[in-house]
C-alpha cells in the first residue's frame, strides 16, 4: 500500500527546514515535486516540476525545472531518469537543458512546441495512447485551448491527477500578495481555471468533450503546476471544476452579461456562445 507522506513533509517545511531537500515527498516512493521561482511581470510566482517513479523503476518528470546540482543529485538517486515531459506550450523553457544532462532519457513535449526546440533524435510529441508508460500513466490531450495545447496525465497508483496550467488552486498559506492575485483571477481557495485562462478557450464544446473521462477517475490529489496542491476533497473539487467551464454554464453565464454589455458597447462586438 502506497503511505502519504505530504501531510509530514508539510510540517517539516513549516519548520524552517525548506532547504534541505531538492524534492518534497508527495506520496512515499513513488510521487515527488520541486518548486522553483518564475518572474512574471514585477512578481516572483512558483512553479512546480512533478516527478513519477513508475512500475519498473523508470523516473518520470513532468515540467522540469532549473536543473542545479542538488536537484540532479537527487533525482539520480531516485533512479533512471527515463522520460521528460513538456507538458503545455509554457512549461518547455528548462526542457532542453533538462534532457541535454539525461542523454538517455526520451523528451515528450506538447505539440507545437517543436518549433520552439532544437531538432532532437529523442524528441516525441505528447499523443494519447502512443506513450510508453500505459501500465502507469494515463493521458488526456485537452482540446479548446489552443493557446497552451496541454495534456494532462493520472498516475494509476497514487492516484494523482498531474495538471500544468488548465487547473490552479491558492490556498491560505500563500503569501499575502499571491492570495491577491489568485482572488482576482478566480482560483483562490477553490480549484478552477484561471480568468485569464478562461480567455484563451476557443471551443468550450471541445474543452468540455476532453475533459469528461476525468469525471471517472478516483482521484486522491491533484498537483498543479502554479499553487499548491489540492488533497482535501481533491475528486469533488475536480468535478466541480471540469463543470465550471461546460458549454451549458458558458451560455448561462453570456445570458447574464451580454445584456450589460449591450448597454455599455452600444452595438459593439459582444461575444458569441461558441
Amino acid at each position: 500500500m502506497i503511505r502519504l507522506s505530504f501531510p509530514a513533509r508539510q510540517r517539516l517545511l513549516a519548520h524552517g527546514d525548506h532547504d534541505r531537500l531538492a524534492l518534497d515527498e508527495i506520496v512515499t516512493d513513488h510521487v515527488w515535486c520541486h518548486q522553483y521561482p518564475v518572474r512574471v511581470g514585477p512578481l516572483n510566482l512558483m512553479a512546480r516540476m512533478t516527478v513519477v517513479r513508475l512500475s519498473k523503476g523508470e523516473i518520470w518528470v513532468h515540467s522540469p525545472a532549473p536543473l542545479t546540482d542538488q536537484l540532479r543529485e537527487e533525482l539520480t538517486a531516485k533512479g533512471p531518469v527515463h522520460y521528460v515531459v513538456a507538458p503545455n506550450k509554457s512549461h518547455y523553457l528548462h526542457f532542453t537543458n533538462f534532457l541535454a544532462n539525461f542523454p538517455s532519457a526520451q523528451g515528450y513535449i506538447a505539440p507545437g512546441l517543436q518549433s520552439r526546440l532544437e531538432p532532437h533524435d529523442a524528441l516525441r510529441i505528447l499523443a494519447p495512447r502512443s506513450d510508453p508508460w500505459p501500465e502507469d500513466i494515463d493521458t488526456t490531450f485537452v482540446s479548446g485551448i489552443p493557446l497552451i495545447d496541454e495534456t494532462v496525465f493520472y498516475h494509476r497508483s497514487s492516484r494523482s491527477l498531474i495538471v500544468t496550467d488548465l487547473f490552479a488552486y491558492y490556498g491560505p498559506r500563500q503569501p499575502w500578495v499571491h492570495r491577491v492575485i489568485a482572488e482576482i483571477l478566480g482560483v483562490r481557495g477553490r480549484l478552477a481555471t484561471s480568468r485569464t485562462m478562461r480567455l484563451a478557450i476557443s471551443d468550450y464544446a471541445g474543452l468540455s468533450q476532453s475533459l469528461a473521462p476525468l469525471h471517472a477517475l478516483p482521484v486522491e490529489r491533484v498537483i498543479v503546476g502554479h499553487g499548491d496542491l489540492v488533497v482535501e476533497n481533491a475528486s469533488a473539487s475536480l468535478k466541480l471544476a471540469i463543470a465550471s467551464l461546460s458549454p451549458l454554464r458558458r451560455k448561462l453565464a453570456l445570458a447574464v452579461i451580454r445584456p450589460l454589455l449591450a448597454e455599455r458597447s452600444h452595438g459593439s462586438y459582444l461575444p458569441d456562445e461558441t
